[in-house]
């Protein structure tokens, strides 16, 4: 979840109403309100994958959090794991500088978060609510801090078009999580067959620019990229994907703290690839309301879920595309600065 422009500009008072409001809720913040938040930075240098730097001592975190052996390693894992992935299907780190906050909070697990831009002289930031009870396991399949982290890749847009950048983490995190091996390939294909029908227009829907509905904003959004992803590579020939779209938005300076229109971000997306493919589909899904046919989608990946047994038809039309989406490219540049270090 991100913060349009005009809230980063408010006051610092307004400022932190407004994060009470967002995805982790009053109620989470209330809870440790007499605790400051502990607060990571990253630093990128020219997109290598970030440094991780605290200004808080260890003691802090063995007081907070009561199920981990070792919380300094563990929240440090996490956010290296979630940092590598993003950047490995980005190509880079998106942004030179982020502050990640982390609040406490009397459940277990990482809850909601949310991205600001950066405001004043401030970095970007990313504000996450972390229970006391968390595990290593909730750390290890956590997709909250990478939906956070692929918002700074992404442009500021006016809010009839959030379900750009919702729509784009939603079906990016898992996706760039299986291609590390965080998660399965069978369970990136499993949540996208259970989430996606949430995404589908209703009736009297007139597309993603005038909807507000939860399931529309992330799913229909997530279906725009997914669908994107198999236009490009099909069109391409599997030279191309939805990466060197997201890359190339990015390369001309899309960030979090960039505020473009939606005309311009698809405009630099297909510049990437040659193709007008992004506008294309914003015409489709964006500006009107195309209904997708799911089954028949998922047919042509050559994908069927039955509970929670996940098959692959290889003889599908759309098969070699299918396993390319979860196959990683290489990104040299981190490549280089991991084997420097």
């Amino acid at each position: 979840m991100t913060k349009r422009s005009l809230t980063k500009r408010l006051a610092v008072g307004f400022l932190l109403a407004a994060v009470a409001l967002s995805a982790f809720g009053t109620r989470a913040l209330r809870a440790r309100a007499s605790l400051p938040p502990l607060v990571f930075s990253l630093s990128s240098s020219r997109g290598a994958a970030p440094v991780i730097g605290t200004s808080f001592e260890t003691q802090q975190l063995r007081s907070r959090f009561q199920s981990l052996a070792d919380p300094a390693s563990a929240l440090r894992r996490w956010i290296e794991r979630s940092a590598r992935a993003v950047s490995l299907y980005l190509g880079r780190f998106p942004v030179d500088r982020v502050s990640l906050a982390v609040y406490g909070g009397r459940s277990q697990g990482v809850h909601g978060g949310v991205t600001y831009g950066s405001w004043g002289d401030s970095d970007p930031s990313i504000r996450v609510l972390l229970g006391r009870d968390t595990t290593l396991e909730d750390l290890d399949d956590d997709w909250v801090l990478p939906h956070e982290l692929l918002h700074l890749g992404l442009p500021d847009l006016p809010e009839a078009h959030s379900w750009f950048g919702e729509g784009a983490a939603t079906y990016v995190e898992p996706l760039a999580r299986a291609r590390l091996g965080l998660i399965s390939e069978d369970r990136f294909w499993s949540e996208l067959w259970s989430g996606l029908p949430q995404g589908l227009p209703g009736l009297g829907d007139r597309g993603l620019d005038r909807t507000r509905a939860w399931g529309r904003t992330y799913w229909g959004g997530a279906l725009y990229f997914l669908l994107a992803d198999v236009e490009i590579r099909t069109r391409t020939r599997g030279r191309l994907s939805l990466r060197d779209a997201l890359a190339g938005i990015l390369a001309k300076g899309g960030d979090i703290d960039a505020s473009w229109t939606i005309d311009r971000t698809v405009q630099e997306g297909d510049r990437a690839l040659g193709l007008p493919i992004l506008r294309g589909l914003y015409e489709r899904l964006g500006t009107a309301s195309e209904s997708v046919d799911l089954p028949a989608l998922f047919r042509r990946l050559g994908v069927r879920v039955d509970g929670d047994a996940v098959s692959y038809d290889e003889a599908a039309p759309l098969a070699p595309t299918r396993r390319a989406i979860t196959t990683a490219e290489t990104s040299p540049r981190l490549d280089a600065r991991e084997s420097a270090d």
